[in-house]
């Protein structure tokens, strides 16, 4: 039987049988009624699902019971492509018009398809214009590499990201993005946000303009990053105007501890009766302790990292040998809060620190009005949440608090990270060796140590000497 020629972007005529059921449970076609002289006729009228239709075909009478009704065009796409549609109802009708529809509709979506190909074709040639750097930055934030990381450095990251996405470059295609924008971007970060900051914006941006790299779609030949580098000036002069580069001299962390030791405002909100109206105000109605004097007492014994610190447990605190054990940092993560990283920020971080007579001292003092038994220390945090002893602090809150109250003091050019500078700028002027005091703070490099030195800004007496 000859085929019907379709033309294309149409449906063809459909054919309409009726279908049964055979004793292996295979569905198949109800034959035609044939004669005797082989010609076949059309289905006996009233045919209907469930009754039984006797037919005669060239072996004899047959008796067939149709289960329903099975529809069969062809749809010819604009290209010439065929498309065969098929389609089960219990009535022919039914059969009829839903394998009409189906074709149909076919059709319809091919077209939808034809016309986002070429959409996609003018935008692979045009480029993809509706995706920002930020909306790159989302995307590296929600990577599995940086799932990998540290969760410190994920934080870091987050922390970073919010300073791309609030800045112009972050509204900008990345095709838009050249060297010049990145600088200009990276120099308005360190005096905003110092260069701890700026560093790990610029890894942030590094990888999203990688991934820029990799999308054919946002035409980015290369990352403009690679280029501003060395854009992060070495020595930052903040909006502020204040240097918050510098290190503290010897003269201003002695008034700024003791000060600190004497302040109600900086002193550890202790647990028990001990806290009554006399010493710390009505109990439970206010805020009344940032406890920041023991936890920089300890920074500045030590030289350690703020995050370090405030990550210490009475376990890692050996009072007798006069050491800590530097061994984690907090961070915080999202829809758990603040806990306690078993790692530090490099490999050489993890260390043991002597403490010197009065950070030992500080931290006796802090296990007795505590009640800590020191013989036998327990896992809960050194410097906890001021209200509840028993949580990890936020790290954002406590550098605010140390900000605060270093300003209220008299250094309101320092932060948390001050006391490490003052450790290592000391010592070396004491005449330790560089290496050493590598150790002490936790540098795995000796580079990092010794770009620490000078920043007390200070003039030696020999260089005056010598001038």
């Amino acid at each position: 039987m000859p085929r019907h020629r379709i033309a294309p972007g149409s449906v063809g005529p459909i054919a309409v049988v009726p279908i049964g059921i055979d004793g292996d449970g295979a569905e198949f076609v109800i034959p035609r009624p044939t004669t005797d002289g082989g010609e076949v006729l059309d289905y006996p009228k009233g045919l209907r699902v469930g009754q039984p239709v006797k037919v005669e075909t060239p072996t004899g009478m047959v008796e067939f019971v149709p289960t329903r009704w099975r529809g069969l065009c062809r749809a010819v796409d604009v290209d010439g492509t065929e498309h065969m549609i098929r389609r089960w109802r219990p009535t022919k009708g039914a059969a009829e018009a839903a394998t009409q529809r189906a074709a149909e509709d076919k059709l319809a979506e091919l077209a939808r398809r034809r016309e986002a190909a070429v959409l996609a074709a003018a935008e692979a040639a045009d480029g993809d214009r509706t995706t920002t750097v930020a909306d790159l930055v989302a995307r590296v934030l929600a990577s599995p590499d940086v799932a990998r990381l540290a969760a410190k450095t994920q934080q870091d990251y987050r922390y970073a990201s919010q300073h791309i996405t609030g800045h112009p470059i972050g509204t900008m295609l990345p095709r838009e993005v050249d060297v010049a924008a990145v600088r200009d971007f990276l120099r308005d970060c360190a005096e905003g946000h110092g260069k701890g900051g700026t560093v790990h914006a610029r890894a942030v941006l590094s990888r999203a303009f990688d991934l820029a790299v990799e999308t054919a779609a946002l035409r980015v030949p290369m990352s403009p990053v690679v280029g501003a580098r060395n854009a992060i000036p070495n020595v930052v002069v903040r909006t502020t105007g204040i240097d918050h580069h510098r290190a503290p001299t010897d003269q201003e962390v002695r008034a700024l501890l003791s000060g600190l030791t004497r302040d109600p405002r900086a002193r550890a909100w202790y647990p028990g009766t001990g806290r009554a109206k006399a010493r710390h105000g009505h109990m439970a109605e206010r805020f009344n302790g940032l406890d920041v004097a023991d936890l920089a007492a300890i920074m500045f014994a030590t030289g350690s990292r703020i995050g370090e610190v405030a990550g210490l447990r009475w376990q890692d605190v050996d009072l007798v040998a006069g050491t800590v054990n530097i061994s984690g940092t907090l961070t915080t993560r999202a829809g758990t809060g603040t806990v306690r990283q078993e790692s530090t920020k490099t490999r050489g971080s993890t260390r043991v620190v002597p403490l010197a007579s009065w950070a030992r001292a500080a931290l006796a003092r802090r296990a007795r009005r505590f009640g800590i038994n020191m013989e036998n220390p327990p896992a809960s945090p050194v410097f906890g949440s001021p209200a509840k002893p028993e949580q990890w602090r936020d790290p954002r809150n406590l550098s605010r608090a140390v900000a605060e109250l270093f300003a209220r003091h008299g250094v309101d050019f320092a932060r948390g990270h001050s006391a490490r500078k003052w450790r290592v700028t000391s010592l070396a002027e004491r005449g330790i060796p560089v290496h050493k005091i590598a150790d002490l703070v936790g540098h795995t490099k000796i580079e990092t140590t010794s770009g620490y030195l000078g920043r007390g800004r200070q003039t030696d007496p020999d260089v005056v000497a010598a001038l």
